[in-house]
């Protein structure tokens, strides 16, 4: 397991449009963002993609974070000129690699390359600021408009074990990323992704 940081982290990129930043919240923070984001959660066809088949309360958010950073996992809140859109989480880290999930939350902004932008923003932190070497997403086959964005993205069909080890049904889609192979394609926007400490 790869040891980690109990700083909490930022990332920000600033394109012709829009700011975005990622930001991994304190746990005030989350329970200010708890109720949007159980509406996010519950929406029927985010759920649908995210595999809950139960709603869950904002307390079950508040509770789902605190338990999920206890365990190692590494959560962000995603804004859009400073408004609460979604999130993203990389989980089951080992000593090279960690696994990746973002959720674009709000629906009327699906769909418009936001997914893409925060992936690479993060994935910037991930490679160069913890030195990961592979990044893994699981998909369920259904959501083909998440394998299109991560295959775009450059990540590719990986059933290796590790992958599959990641996965919650035997159908689910396993693809990964090197982190060289990610820096060719994205390397002049990771450049232009600002990590830092938020204290």
């Amino acid at each position: 397991m790869r040891a980690m940081s109990d700083d909490l982290f930022k990332v920000e990129y600033q394109d012709a449009q829009n700011l975005l930043r990622a930001f991994e919240p304190t746990l005030d923070e989350v329970r200010s963002a708890a109720t949007r984001l159980s509406g996010f959660y519950n929406d029927e066809h985010n759920r649908i993609m995210l595999t809950h088949e139960d709603d869950m309360s904002a307390e079950e958010v508040v509770e789902y974070y605190s338990e999920s950073r206890e365990g190692g996992d590494r959560l962000f809140l995603l804004e859009q000129e400073g408004e609460l859109i979604g999130d993203a989480d990389f989980r089951n880290f080992d000593a090279e690699s960690a696994e990746y999930a973002i959720m674009i939350g709000a629906r009327n902004l699906q769909g418009r390359g936001l997914g893409r932008k925060f992936t690479t923003m993060l994935h910037a932190w991930a490679f160069r600021g913890l030195g990961l070497d592979r990044v893994f997403v699981t998909i369920l086959p259904a959501n083909q408009a998440s394998v299109r964005l991560f295959e775009q993205l450059g990540y590719g069909p990986d059933n290796s074990p590790r992958a599959r080890s990641l996965i919650d049904e035997e159908s689910d889609v396993t693809l990964s990323v090197q982190r060289s192979g990610f820096e060719i394609q994205h390397g002049a926007m990771m450049d232009l992704a600002r990590f830092r400490t938020r204290t």
